[in-house]
């Protein structure tokens, strides 16, 4: 069996995380001018993104809850 290439989740690039999300690179850019976490070295940890897109979706529910509207957020 062959063995699957290491791959460094917590040191990946823009275009590494546009694939793993299914997103193109501009989507990516816009999410870091959100405030989506970056590595000094502008790479990326898949993890903290991850964490970062779940807790922006909580924050939306949230809203959504409250019977608040998204364009308020």
């Amino acid at each position: 069996m062959a063995r699957s290439k290491d791959i460094a989740f917590h040191d990946l690039r823009e275009k590494d995380i546009a694939e793993a999300f299914h997103v193109t690179n501009r989507t990516v850019r816009n999410w870091v001018k959100s405030g989506c976490p970056i590595n000094p070295d502008r790479s990326y940890s898949l993890f903290n993104v991850h964490e970062w897109l779940l807790e922006r979706e909580r924050a939306k529910l949230t809203v959504i809850a409250e019977g608040g509207t998204l364009e308020e957020q």
